[in-house]
């Protein structure tokens, strides 16, 4: 059962979507993926091995699988819409969980959804470990080869339900990436 919080949390990202989808815009705004049912979503949550932070569920179940949000928008969840490649969430998950035999430093972390697609290979990630859902913006590129991955994760700062309600109050998501760079 979804909360009020979560309800009009997830009424105002749709009312944002929409007026974008009116007048345009650089972010996604797409409504063409209907909202997960709710036994979709636990099979996803099944899959993936934990729950997801309840803002997030809100949009998926509320708003729409993917398809809107800064830049590229949200992936879809399982499904809905995708990356360049053709990867929902949970697929990006699992393959970035595997291991690299050509790369012992690789290990993505537990529990970190990679959710908003940024382009370049970027994601803004959900930590998924408590329902929270501290955003973390994973900025592979200038990863130097043979070391560790630390370098590629920075920590925004900030709840997913932050980040969204700074997209719909009109944040500069590059601001974003810019002050978490900065802040490392």
């Amino acid at each position: 059962m979804m909360s009020t919080v979560d309800d009009l949390f997830a009424q105002a990202v749709r009312r944002h979507v929409v007026q974008l989808g009116k007048s345009g815009g650089d972010d996604a705004y797409s409504l063409a993926h209907r909202p997960l049912a709710e036994r979709d979503l636990a099979a996803a949550e099944k899959r993936l091995g934990f729950k997801l932070p309840s803002a997030l569920k809100a949009l998926y179940t509320r708003v729409g699988n993917g398809g809107f949000g800064p830049t590229y928008g949200l992936l879809g969840l399982v499904g809905g819409a995708h990356q360049e490649d053709g990867n929902d969430a949970v697929t990006m998950y699992e393959y970035f969980r595997e291991l690299l035999p050509n790369d012992p430093h690789w290990q993505w972390p537990e529990k970190l959804l990679p959710v908003v697609h940024l382009g370049c290979a970027m994601f803004f990630c959900v930590d998924c470990s408590d329902d929270d859902g501290m955003v973390v913006w994973f900025e592979p590129n200038p990863h130097e080869h043979g070391k560790a991955w630390g370098d590629a994760f920075f920590p925004l700062g900030r709840s997913f339900r932050d980040l969204m309600t700074g997209w719909i109050g009109g944040e500069d998501v590059m601001q974003m990436f810019e002050s978490a760079r900065r802040s490392e």
